[in-house]
């Protein structure tokens, strides 16, 4: 939902009149969707509005130096400062509330902000320790994904007597999960690279800012939290990790050099091995004793 609301954003910087203020009222709506199932759902929102500030200093910049706007940036601070309020704001405030309204309903002693104060209270005074929760984990473990969840395990013995085990476990793809931490990594490098030497012709420029800036609006909030966090939590901004990788596999896909071109497909293959490999654990498989432990990798997996 929260990419659907960054897709009908980014439709409206390339419309006009009627068209544009549509695709800015349905961000706004999916933007309140995506918060009010979860409020790290901010990050998304959160990650726009980067977007917005970055292309207003940039222009400022552009501006100063008398350099010529990039199209994006023209895009960007062309729109309107009232529509951008009231799409990236009190429509999803608005949405937000809305949807609360059945709730309040059924239970009608508890208002709106009583209703949200308890529960930041809630979350203030949870603490984070193995105690509150085994599978609890902290911000920048997530990036390694050191500390999945396991949400269910099983033992039964089949006709042989042998031991068959059950689990399903709240992790992604650590071949995919971890290639996307190396291609974040990877952006940030020819940033500061361009950043060092200067270089104004990269025309991929804005899609690198896009994934970055999302992906950190995502993430680096987490650090201020202080109670007791999962590795799910880190799924709003993986998902720019994703992107990331994705990324730099159609570039090397196009590429003219054959061992680029080798590299990408070796990865793709590999991230489909993964998937495969690890399905059983996603899904609650059947597997006996050894291959279980197998696929735990380490210790802090269980």
């Amino acid at each position: 939902m929260g990419l659907l609301g960054q897709w009908c954003f980014l439709l409206a910087l390339n419309t006009k009149f009627i068209l544009r203020w549509l695709y800015l009222i349905l961000a706004g709506i999916f933007f309140g969707a995506t918060i009010s199932v979860k409020w790290y759902g901010l990050g998304f929102l959160l990650g726009i509005y980067l977007l917005c500030i970055t292309a207003w200093l940039v222009r400022w910049w552009q501006n100063r130096l008398e350099i010529s706007i990039q199209p994006f940036v023209r895009k960007l601070t062309q729109l309107k400062i009232i529509p951008l309020l009231i799409a990236l704001t009190i429509i999803p405030a608005v949405v937000y509330y809305l949807i609360w309204i059945p709730h309040l309903q059924l239970y009608p002693n508890r208002g709106f902000w009583a209703l949200h104060q308890k529960s930041w209270t809630f979350h203030q005074q949870l603490g984070n320790n193995a105690k509150v929760h085994p599978y609890c984990s902290p911000w920048y473990s997530w990036v390694l994904m050191i500390r999945p969840v396991a949400y269910l395990y099983e033992t039964t013995n089949n006709s042989a007597n042998s031991k068959i085990v059950y689990d399903v476990h709240g992790m992604g793809n650590p071949i995919l999960w971890w290639l996307s931490a190396i291609a974040i990594l990877c952006l940030i490098g020819t940033l500061v690279q361009k950043f060092i030497f200067h270089r104004t012709n990269d025309s991929q420029l804005w899609i690198k800012l896009y994934i970055l800036l999302n992906y950190g609006a995502n993430w680096l909030p987490w650090m201020l939290v202080h109670r007791c966090s999962f590795i799910y939590y880190y799924l709003g901004a993986v998902v720019f990790g994703f992107l990331a990788i994705a990324y730099w596999i159609d570039r090397w896909l196009c590429s003219d050099n054959r061992w680029w071109r080798a590299i990408a497909v070796s990865l793709i293959f590999a991230i489909l091995w993964g998937f495969a490999y690890w399905l059983p654990i996603y899904l609650g498989l059947p597997l006996n004793d050894e291959e279980f432990h197998h696929r735990m990798w380490f210790d802090s997996w269980y």
